[in-house]
C-alpha cells in the first residue's frame, strides 16, 4: 500500500485546517455539495482527527532526539582516620548514555508508522464524516423534491375540486362528487404539511451538524439520482483496496508492530555509558574518566518480544480481515448502487410515463364528460405514489452509491 497518497491528502487536511479555513461563511443562496465538502475540515470530528495526527507526528521527532547528559555531585565532611582536621570534600561527575543506541532505529520506525496509520485514519474519519454528511444533505435535497411535487398536486387538485363544484352548480354530476374531490384535496394538504414538518426537521438537523445558521437553510433543488454510474465491480474492488485508507492505516500499524519486534530484540545487546568525573579529597584531587556497562544477565527481554510480536502478529490478522470485511462491503455497496439506478431508470423511462399519460387522458376524459370523478381521483392517486415512489427510489438510490463512494474516497470529489 502506497503512504503517500496518504501523505498527500493529510497535507490537503492540514491546508484546510489553517486560520484562514475557518474564514469561511455560510454561502448565500442555496447550499450545494460543494458548499459542504468546503466546510468539512472545519467539524470537531474532523478537526481532532488532524490534531491527533499532528501529535503523531510530533512524536516521531520525539522519537528521534538524543538523551540528554547526566551531570551528578557529590558534597560531603571527611575527616582523616589519622590526624589532621576534618574537612569538605566534593565531586562532579558528567555521563553520557549510549543505551538508546540499539532499539532507536527500531523505536523511530514504529512510532513513524503510528504516525502514518494516525494520518491515514484521519482521512478515514473525514470520509466517513462526509458520507454521513451527504446522507443528509440528499434527504434535505429530497425533501425540497417532495414539498415541490407536493405543493404541485395540491394545485391540481384545487383546480379539479374548482371544476367539480363548478359541474355540481350546473347540475353535470352528482353533488357527492364534491366532498370526495375535497376529502382527496385533504390528504393531500396532510401529506404536504407533513413533508414541511421532515424538511424542517431535517435542515435543523443539518444545521446544527454543519455548524451554520438554521434559519434561512436551504439546498439547492438539484438532481436527486446518482450522479455517475457505479462502473464495473472488479475495478472497484481494486480501487478500494489500492486506496482505502482504513486498509492502509491497518498495514501502517503492521509496520509499527514489526518495528517493535525489532527494537525490543535490540534491548538484549550490553548497553554502555561513558562518562567523567573530578573528586577533591581532603588529601588528593582525582580526575579520571568511566564506562559502564549494563550486561543482561538475568532479563533478556524475552517477555517484551514475545509481546512485540503477537501484536505484530494481531495486526497482520487485522489487516487480513479487514481486507476480507472490506471486500464484502464493496461487493454490497456495488450491487445496491447498481440496482438503485436500474430500479430508477425504470422509473424515469417507463412508470412515471405511463401514471402521467393516464392521467392526462382521464382528466381529458372528464372534461369531456365521458369519465367519473372516482377515476380521475384513482388515476390521480396512482400518479402521486409514483412520484412518490420515484422520489424514495431516487434517494435511496443516492444514499447506496454515496456508500460506495465513501469507500472508493470519491465522497470528497466536487462537480
Amino acid at each position: 500500500m502506497r503512504l503517500t497518497w496518504s501523505r498527500t491528502i493529510a497535507g490537503l487536511l492540514a491546508v484546510a485546517f489553517s486560520p484562514c479555513a475557518e474564514a469561511q461563511e455560510t454561502p448565500a443562496g442555496p447550499m450545494r455539495w460543494a458548499d459542504v465538502v468546503r466546510r468539512i475540515d472545519l467539524l470537531p470530528h474532523v478537526r481532532q482527527a488532524v490534531l491527533r495526527a499532528e501529535a503523531a507526528e510530533a512524536g516521531v521527532a520525539a522519537a528521534g532526539q538524543i538523551p540528554n547528559p547526566e551531570f551528578e555531585t557529590r558534597l560531603g565532611r571527611g575527616r582523616p582516620r589519622g590526624q589532621g582536621d576534618a574537612g569538605l570534600e566534593w565531586g562532579l561527575g558528567v555521563t553520557i548514555p549510549f543505551d538508546w543506541l540499539g532499539p532507536r532505529a527500531g523505536e523511530v520506525r514504529a512510532v513513524r508508522a503510528e504516525a502514518d496509520s494516525t494520518r491515514l485514519d484521519a482521512v478515514h474519519a473525514r470520509n466517513e464524516v462526509l458520507g454521513r454528511l451527504a446522507a443528509l444533505y440528499w434527504r434535505l435535497v429530497y425533501d425540497r423534491h417532495l414539498v415541490s411535487t407536493l405543493e404541485e398536486t395540491e394545485s391540481q387538485v384545487a383546480r379539479l375540486a374548482g371544476l367539480v363544484r363548478l359541474r355540481v352548480e350546473k347540475g353535470e354530476a352528482r353533488p357527492t362528487e364534491v366532498p370526495r374531490i375535497e376529502t382527496d384535496l385533504e390528504r393531500v394538504r396532510l401529506d404536504l404539511a407533513r413533508a414541511r414538518s421532515a424538511d424542517r426537521a431535517d435542515r435543523r438537523t443539518f444545521a446544527v451538524l454543519l455548524d451554520v445558521p438554521e434559519p434561512g437553510l436551504l439546498v439547492a433543488k438539484v438532481e436527486l439520482g446518482p450522479r455517475r454510474g457505479a462502473g464495473d465491480l472488479e475495478p472497484t474492488v481494486f480501487k478500494v483496496m489500492d486506496r482505502h485508507p482504513g486498509l492502509a492505516a491497518a498495514q501502517a500499524r503492521v509496520s509499527a508492530g514489526q518495528a517493535q519486534v525489532s527494537a525490543e530484540r535490540a534491548r538484549r545487546v550490553p548497553a554502555f555509558s561513558v562518562g567523567a568525573f573530578y573528586d577533591r579529597d581532603l588529601d588528593k584531587d582525582s580526575v579520571g574518566g568511566l564506562v559502564q556497562v549494563k550486561l543482561p544477565l538475568w532479563n533478556w527481554n524475552s517477555a517484551a518480544i514475545r509481546r512485540a510480536e503477537a501484536d505484530a502478529s494481531a495486526h497482520e490478522q487485522s489487516v487480513e480481515a479487514a481486507a476480507r470485511d472490506l471486500r464484502a462491503e464493496v461487493a454490497t455497496a456495488w450491487e445496491r448502487c447498481v440496482q438503485g439506478q436500474d430500479t430508477l431508470d425504470r422509473f424515469r423511462q417507463e412508470i412515471v410515463p405511463r401514471a402521467e399519460a393516464t392521467s392526462r387522458a382521464v382528466e381529458k376524459g372528464f372534461e369531456a364528460g365521458e369519465m367519473t370523478i372516482v377515476e380521475v381521483l384513482d388515476a390521480r392517486r396512482v400518479l402521486l405514489d409514483v412520484r412518490k415512489e420515484q422520489l424514495a427510489a431516487s434517494l435511496e438510490a443516492r444514499t447506496d452509491c454515496v456508500a460506495l463512494e465513501v469507500l472508493t474516497g470519491d465522497i470528497g470529489r466536487v462537480e
